[in-house]
């Protein structure tokens, strides 16, 4: 049963691992299911990247609200799920405590050099603002995960690659998630 996901920066390539990954667990037997939670934002209030303070507060409750659908309808109690979130899902104390409580499920950290960012919502933004970003969110981000892959977007790291690496991971994990410990937790 694979529960997995997915947290990091925007434009961190978590959508493209998502697919790559959906593709690796897919199984016929079984159905993962896929949300990708910048879509669902989209549909809360249109254009992402104008996003008023507002909205923000709205977001935060609604991702919430949305992982905790996901994690406990019936529907999806004993089914496989990928969930990609939003950069920002960190930023609520109330969405990092649901992380910390959903033990059955393997959250990687999508790590990617500030320099490979690529999301439209943050291209604009300066190194030194999205430096000041990331060290904010790098310390929750690290706390929260059980992995963390590392995305620079090199020809021998394709999503597909990084996919098998988290999968084999998760296989490991799911195994003893107790005494599962990945090195760069270590630190």
């Amino acid at each position: 049963m694979s529960k997995i996901i997915l947290i990091g920066m925007p434009g961190a390539g978590k959508s493209t691992i998502a697919n790559a990954l959906q593709d690796v667990l897919d199984d016929p037997k079984t159905m993962v299911n896929y949300t990708r939670m910048d879509q669902v934002i989209k549909g809360i209030c249109g254009d992402v990247s104008n996003i008023t303070e507002y909205y923000r507060n709205r977001i935060q409750h609604d991702t919430l609200s949305i992982i905790e659908n996901i994690c406990s309808s019936r529907e999806f109690i004993g089914e496989e799920f990928i969930i990609d979130t939003g950069g920002g899902i960190v930023m609520s104390e109330d969405c990092r405590q649901l992380l910390r409580t959903m033990t059955d499920t393997f959250i990687v950290w999508v790590k990617c050099d500030l320099k490979y960012v690529r999301d439209p919502r943050t291209m604009s933004i300066n190194i030194k603002s999205k430096r000041k970003l990331a060290d904010i969110r790098y310390p929750f981000y690290h706390s929260l995960c059980n992995y963390a892959v590392i995305n620079n977007r090199a020809p021998t790291k394709t999503p597909e690659k990084i996919a098998e690496d988290i999968y084999n991971n998760y296989n490991e994990w799911k195994r003893d998630p107790a005494t599962y410990f990945y090195k760069d937790k270590r630190r």
